[in-house]
């Protein structure tokens, strides 16, 4: 994103938050490993508020609990628009009313506009899927299947997910789990929104299955019985439609070619 901002003459960028003490005072461009860009990121968030800007773009890390809810609002009820690719989008469809209510208050506050985006949900679920179910008479299911490979993750974020930890160890730590399903409700629901239907049960599962030899990772070496691949699924019932769910996305979360979903082939180039 900080790249594009930097490259395109549509774009002028007027400041950047960080979160380490490393990236504090560095120049944005250097930070990307581009030409200096004469902006010096910050950790100092209020000061950046001050700034006279038209939009911020949030990209800070989501933890799965909704951690990102307050400082969305404060920067909202400033006066900032504000685009995020984090799990915001038709939020009202499957959060409390409450943050609703929060939300619409901050925006009326700062005069501002907000609006959630991203390849999934919007792009796939809003756009593409719209487009192909839009040439068919009858749908009777839809699959959506994501393949992340995670080799180049960092390396605390493939502790969090559960690589290298047995199934128990793993399900310990809810993290992923919680991460995995802000994103799903919001492309599940927002499913069902653009196609004008309404489930009559809704099943969420996380799988976490195991290596089965050892796999050697550029962060990570996966011992035969531990966790190389998550998979996460939203499933949506229509009655009507019959057994199957009507709607189903998966998440799958990879680390190795070995570990890729039945069926799934490794890239070629």
């Amino acid at each position: 994103a900080l790249w594009e901002i930097l490259q395109s003459p549509a774009f002028e960028l007027a400041g950047v938050r960080v979160f380490s003490d490393a990236k504090n005072g560095v120049d944005a461009g250097t930070l990307i490993g581009v030409d200096p860009a004469g902006v010096l990121a910050t950790t100092d968030a209020e000061a950046l508020l001050r700034l006279d800007c038209d939009c911020v773009l949030y990209t800070a890390r989501d933890m799965g609990n909704w951690n990102t809810d307050d400082e969305i609002l404060k920067i909202l009820a400033a006066g900032r628009n504000l685009v995020t690719p984090l799990p915001y989008h038709n939020a009202h469809l499957f959060r409390d009313p409450g943050f609703k209510a929060r939300l619409d208050a901050a925006c009326k506050t700062g005069d501002s506009v907000f609006h959630a985006t991203g390849i999934d949900p919007d792009l796939i679920s809003d756009r593409v899927l719209l487009a192909l179910t839009g040439l068919c008479a009858d749908v009777q299911q839809i699959r959506l299947q994501e393949n992340w490979e995670c080799t180049s993750t960092p390396p605390e974020l493939q502790r969090i997910a559960g690589f290298g930890k047995t199934p128990e160890e793993a399900r310990a730590v809810p993290m992923a789990a919680a991460v995995s399903t802000n994103f799903l409700q919001a492309i599940g629901h927002t499913v069902a929104e653009v196609l004008g239907v309404r489930y009559d049960r809704v099943e969420e599962t996380h799988d976490y299955i195991v290596a089965e030899q050892r796999i050697e990772s550029a962060h990570i070496t996966i011992e035969p019985g531990q966790v190389g691949r998550l998979t996460h699924r939203f499933a949506g019932y229509i009655a009507a439609k019959g057994p199957e769910p009507f709607f189903l996305m998966e998440y799958n979360w990879v680390l190795g070619n070995e570990m890729l979903p039945p069926g799934v082939q490794p890239p070629t180039d």
